[in-house]
Formats: C-alpha cells, sequence, structure tokens
C-alpha cells in the first residue's frame, strides 16, 4: 500500500456496535520467524504446502528485493537463491496456476506504479517475465483470484488516485490480458480482498478514497463477480464485516475468514476475526484463542486447512513497523452453541487501547452500559441476545471504567481500563 498517510486516520468514528454471533472458536498460535525478512505489502503464495514470499517493503523506502519460502513441516524459513529477472515492487498482487506463481502490478521502489507480470517457478526457482498481448492498466493495492485457470485482477488505484472498475482478466496459457463486458454493480477501491468459492469470486472490504489526504473510508462492502455469466451482485446478509482496508482474507472450508487490516478509532488496528458463510450469507465475528498481532498490510496463505498470516505493518511492535509474524488461525471445523453464566462473561483485551471484546454473553443479557469511575453512564448498547459483543471505546479518554451487563436475572459488572494509544 502506497498512501501510508492512512496510518493515522483524522476521522475517529463512534461505532459502539456490537458484531456478530459466536458460536465457535478458532484458535491462534505462532510459528517460526526465524529468518523470515520484515516486510509489509508483499505476497504469499501456497504450492505444494509451501508459502513462498515476493515484494513488499522494508521501511517506506525500501523495498525487498529477495524470495522467501517457509516449509509449515518444518517450521523453517529460506532465502531463495533465485535466476532469472523480478522487477522488485510493493503492493502487487499475485495468484498460482499450475503451479506457477504470477506477480502483478504494484509499484516500484521510484514510487511508480507498474503493469508488469513477472512469474515465479517454485520448482526451479527460477523468475521470468512472458511477453504478453493486450493491455494492463499499471495500480497498486489490488486484487486477483483464479477461476478456471484464468487470473481475475480486481481493484486498486494508481499513482493518481484513479479507481478502476474493469474486471482484467489474463489467461496464462496464451499471456493475453482482456477486459470483458460486465454486468451488475461493482465498487471501485483500493486495498480490498478476495477468495473463490464454488467458482465464484467473493470481493470485500477496502477503502474507498483516493488515498491522496486523510479522509479515508474503511468499508465493510461485500459483492461477487460470477465468471461465467460476468455478473456482479451484492448479497443481502445477515451480520457484516468489520470496516477494513489493507487486510487479507482465506477461504478455508467454504467459509471467508477475513484478518486484520485498518479501520476506525484512535487505535485503528482491526484485531477482530469476521468469518462469512456465503451459504447462508451470515457475517460473524467468533470468539478466538490464543493472540493475533494487531497490523496491518499483512498477507496470508492456506495449507492444509490452517491460514498463515504473515508479516505486516505496526509501530507498536518495532521501531520500523515492519514485522517478520508468522501467526497460524486454525479454524473451528465444527460449530457448537454454548450456553454461559453472567459469571462467565470475559473481556479481553483489558486493558484495552480502545476496542475490545464481551465474550460469552448469557442470551437474555438485553443491553450493556459503560460507566466511569463517578457512576456516570458514557455509553448505553443495546445487546438483543448476542452471546459476543465488540465494545469500541476509544472516543473515552484513558482511566478505568465499568462494563454493566443487564439480565432478567442480574446485573454484572466488569471492570476496563482504556489506556492511551503509544
Amino acid at each position: 500500500m502506497k498512501r501510508l498517510c492512512i496510518l493515522f486516520p483524522s476521522v475517529t468514528l463512534l461505532t459502539l456496535g456490537l458484531t456478530g454471533i459466536a458460536f465457535s472458536q478458532n484458535t491462534w498460535t505462532k510459528a517460526s520467524s526465524q529468518g523470515f525478512s520484515p516486510r509489509f505489502s508483499f505476497t504469499s503464495s501456497e504450492v505444494n504446502g509451501k508459502i513462498y514470499v515476493t515484494g513488499g517493503s522494508y521501511t517506506f523506502s525500501q523495498v525487498s528485493p529477495t524470495t522467501q519460502a517457509y516449509d509449515p513441516k518444518t517450521n523453517t524459513w529460506s532465502t531463495l537463491n533465485t535466476s532469472g529477472s523480478f522487477k522488485i515492487r510493493t503492493a502487487a498482487t499475485a495468484c498460482v496456476v499450475n503451479g506457477m506463481i504470477y506477480v502483478i502490478g504494484g509499484y516500484d521502489a521510484n514510487l511508480t506504479d507498474i503493469s508488469e507480470v513477472d512469474v515465479f517457478d517454485p520448482a526451479k526457482s527460477t523468475w521470468s517475465a512472458p511477453t504478453v498481448t493486450g493491455t494492463f492498466d499499471p495500480r497498486d493495492g489490488h486484487t486477483s483470484a483464479v477461476v478456471g485457470n484464468k487470473i481475475y485482477v480486481i481493484g486498486g488505484s494508481d499513482s493518481l488516485g484513479n479507481f478502476p472498475s474493469t474486471v482484467d482478466v489474463f489467461d496464462p496459457s496464451t499471456n493475453t490480458w482482456s477486459q470483458p463486458e460486465t454486468f451488475g454493480k461493482f465498487t471501485p477501491r483500493t486495498d480490498l480482498s478476495s477468495c473463490v468459492i464454488d467458482n465464484k469470486i467473493y470481493v470485500l472490504g477496502g477503502s474507498i478514497d483516493s488515498g491522496l489526504n486523510t479522509s479515508y473510508s474503511h468499508v465493510s462492502i461485500l459483492e461477487v463477480f460470477d465468471p461465467s455469466t460476468n455478473q456482479w451482485s451484492s448479497p443481502v446478509t445477515t451480520g457484516a464485516m468489520t470496516g477494513r482496508s489493507a487486510f487479507t482474507a482465506n477461504a478455508v472450508g467454504n467459509k471467508i475468514y477475513a484478518i486484520g487490516g485498518l479501520g476506525y478509532g484512535s487505535y485503528p488496528y482491526v484485531d477482530n476475526l469476521d468469518v462469512f458463510d456465503p451459504s447462508t450469507n451470515t457475517w460473524i465475528s467468533p470468539a478466538t484463542v490464543g493472540l493475533f498481532t494487531d497490523r496491518f498490510s499483512l498477507s496470508s496463505s492456506v495449507v492444509d486447512g490452517k491460514i498463515y498470516a504473515l508479516g505486516g505493518f505496526n509501530f507498536a511492535y518495532s521501531d520500523s513497523g515492519s514485522l517478520n509474524i508468522n501467526e497460524i488461525l486454525t479454524p473451528e471445523s465444527s460449530s457448537v452453541v454454548v450456553v454461559s453464566k453472567p459469571e462467565d462473561i470475559v473481556l479481553s483485551p483489558n486493558p484495552t487501547h480502545g476496542i475490545t471484546t464481551a465474550y460469552s454473553i448469557p442470551q437474555d443479557v438485553s443491553r450493556i452500559a459503560i460507566l466511569n469511575v463517578l457512576g456516570q453512564s458514557v455509553l448505553e448498547i443495546p445487546s438483543g441476545g448476542l452471546s459476543v459483543a465488540r465494545l469500541n471505546l476509544s472516543k473515552l479518554v484513558p482511566g478505568l471504567y465499568y462494563a454493566r451487563f443487564f439480565s432478567g436475572r442480574s446485573v454484572v459488572e466488569k471492570k476496563i481500563l482504556v489506556e492511551q494509544w503509544p
């Protein structure tokens, strides 16, 4: 992502919402980062059970020239000795077709958007640049997906802040770009993500303005593209994804998992997991076990049903902001309804920089009130029977507060410490 002023948005939106219902848990664990160079705005691709990392930036002015590989079986990283030419770039997109990794677009070390396609052969550790026909407009912050061995490139923005509304298709069998006529509505945006389920491309999130100022809108838009008909559609969903951009998403078990990114608030990093089930058009924000390191401009790949969330950016964890974190999300394979008691309510994280989540809320809790130390109610939130509530306290001054959960049986009070964002 080139326009990094979105690190500190000037707009602070008060979204006191409760996000989703969680009936299952997902587990975060840490894997090895030894040998993985810190980077953000890079690509990661899975081939034959290994994850290949290309491009990205070490710092705002230093683009990574290396290709690295992670082997989950041995939990080890290696920097590959490659041959051929790779045009170093940041904020590109990548897809795998027939075991070959296609890296498309992005911007180079001079912060100039490019249109080049480079191809990496993991079996031979070689880079090549095919001669292509047709045109693809230079851009960064775009997304891509594979259906029928063709690569569909969607969204992004160019150096002037223009947002393409077209779908660009690259056919590796002929090295040809084409731009089919599409039907329905696509919302042009950048720093978005996409996943494929049942040969349809689910395009989600992103930022809908130019990135040339500090007024950003991190959206929760979900639109679906059907390559068989070139038709866009916007499903009516139950629940919604947290508005976010510069995040990552993966499909596992016919569900989509949205991870990380930038949102709103004084601490703008999105740390909750959002899961979409296309069979019911339902979003949930399930509880998780273990710790996810909140960050944006990360990348991820799936191996054996597990999501490996790699790298990213957050000043809170390194002086440069660039990270080499390797964390694994193991999705829960089945959903089990959890019946909780008032004393089971847990707030996490606590202390918080402004965003905390209440887990195991009894179904008969009708509302939640946030009180200051004087006993004055500063926020009032309807619960509506949700078992998990994401509370945005980012507009409150740092200090001690109390969350009161009102049910037909009792009132349960939990302490919350809101800390100053570093």
